[in-house]
């Protein structure tokens, strides 16, 4: 299995911090955020890593190098931006095997095995991560019906039209094939444009309703 983390954004909402420290670097606990997630896919048995950069890549690939993870760590800068489902093809063009996609400012404490064992069991061609929070209105709400199928979203609603509080995390889990459906070297976001895609063919599209801590190093700021 192959995983890609999200790293190009420059964390407008955490300034002036991130003027000089990108924002998977900010520690948490004494420790960076990416370095975390590093390690959880490595706990997963998941050593084929993908790090999309952007922002100050320099200094995340300086950190990881430096750090010497037990895991092939491929760095891959975008040269343009190129939205969440095209900066994972820049990464992974095409793959016979499932990948998984997580954000490198994202703090959470959710078994990956887990959720890699809902989607190999449900036979998903993508599976979306969501949680339940208390303020949906910042968040993606994922709407499901009830075999955790996923039918709909809404994009931060306001409380007339949140239709419930399960939101999307930004973590998925692809079959390689889903690549075929996005682009090369264009703009093309997982909810805007991947996910309109699979509804119209009626993928299996799922999700994983987790039971945990989950954040956006942006909420901190």
């Amino acid at each position: 299995m192959k995983a890609v983390i999200m790293s190009g954004g420059a964390g407008s909402r955490l300034k002036p911090l991130t003027e000089s420290v990108p924002k998977p670097l900010i520690k948490i606990l004494n420790r960076p955020v990416l370095d975390i997630i590093i390690e959880k896919l490595i706990a997963a048995d998941i050593r084929e890593i993908y790090i999309s950069l952007g922002y100050m890549a320099n200094d995340i690939i300086a950190y990881c190098e430096n750090r010497n993870f037990n895991a092939d760590i491929n760095y891959v800068t975008e040269i343009k931006p190129l939205g969440t489902a095209g900066g994972v093809k820049n990464c992974i063009s095409e793959s016979d095997d499932e990948i998984l996609i997580v954000s490198g400012d994202n703090i959470f404490d959710f078994n990956l095995n887990d959720i890699l064992n809902y989607h190999i069991a449900s036979d998903a061609d993508i599976t979306l991560c969501a949680v339940e929070v208390e303020d949906p209105r910042e968040y993606g709400v994922v709407m499901c019906d009830d075999d955790s199928s996923i039918r709909a979203f809404i994009e931060k609603p306001t409380w007339e039209n949140a239709k419930g509080n399960l939101v999307n995390t930004g973590i998925y889990i692809l079959k390689g094939s889903v690549l075929n459906m996005i682009p090369e070297n264009t703009f093309f976001d997982f909810s805007d444009d991947l996910f309109p895609l699979v509804f119209e063919a009626d993928m299996r599209f799922m999700c994983y309703k987790s039971i945990g801590y989950w954040g956006d190093m942006g909420e901190f700021n």
